[in-house]
């Protein structure tokens, strides 16, 4: 079911709510060295950012002040801010996609484009993939690579989704995840919540846009 669980006037009340209910778990270790990481924003489509679609996400408008503010400073950093778009090729059956959620998103539907709101900046790559994890059928691993990223930072839509389908196999490659518990969202507060907190108990770290922000600016 979905809910807008975080709006203009309880957001930062809800966050603080989360980021407090991981505090046991979240902050057992510093956030890692942000030198060599890239920012990846998953899935800023109008299928899932714009009001006027079926699977509008109503928590998103709450939290994307927070994304923009998070990648603004990785480019000020002159850190790579990577977007990512979901898109099934026409032969493809689509996997879990088509099984759980009955419709595969190809490059000419309209809902597929990145928001009006969240074009790409003339630095930023937008990469396509197929499934939940970004780094599947696509070029991720690769730009990584190619950049030199060890660490990579998690921000977008959706949550339970390929938010923790991404950060899961990003630790399985050797890569730290980091996810900005207050730039994504998920349909409903359980989700947000119960994800964020089955990745802090050792798969990903969890930390707010603050204080990715500092660590990125060179604070401890």
């Amino acid at each position: 079911m979905k809910e807008r669980y975080l709006d203009d006037t309880n957001a930062a009340r809800v966050l603080e709510s989360i980021t407090a209910a991981l505090e046991g778990t979240r902050g057992r270790r510093p956030l890692p060295d942000l030198s060599r990481s890239a920012l990846v924003l998953l899935d800023l489509q109008r299928i899932f950012v714009d009001p006027d679609s079926p699977a509008f996400l109503p928590a998103w408008p709450a939290v994307q002040a927070n994304a923009r503010r998070l990648a603004a400073a990785f480019r000020s950093a002159g850190r790579s801010v990577i977007m990512t778009r979901h898109v099934h090729a026409g032969s493809d059956p689509g996997g879990t996609i088509a099984h759980f959620f009955g419709r595969l998103l190809t490059a000419d539907d309209p809902l597929c484009c990145l928001s009006g709101s969240w074009e790409p900046g003339p630095q930023d790559a937008v990469i396509d993939k197929p499934r939940h994890s970004a780094f599947e059928r696509s070029s991720l691993a690769g730009t990584l690579a190619q950049i030199e990223a060890d660490v990579v930072v998690l921000a977008g839509v959706q949550a339970h989704l390929c938010v923790l389908a991404t950060a899961v196999e990003a630790g399985s490659r050797d890569l730290l995840p980091v996810v900005a518990l207050d730039a994504v969202a998920a349909p409903n507060l359980a989700l947000h919540t119960s994800t964020l907190r089955a990745l802090s108990g050792g798969l990903a770290w969890i930390s707010t846009v603050d204080e990715i922000g500092k660590k990125i600016a060179g604070g401890p």
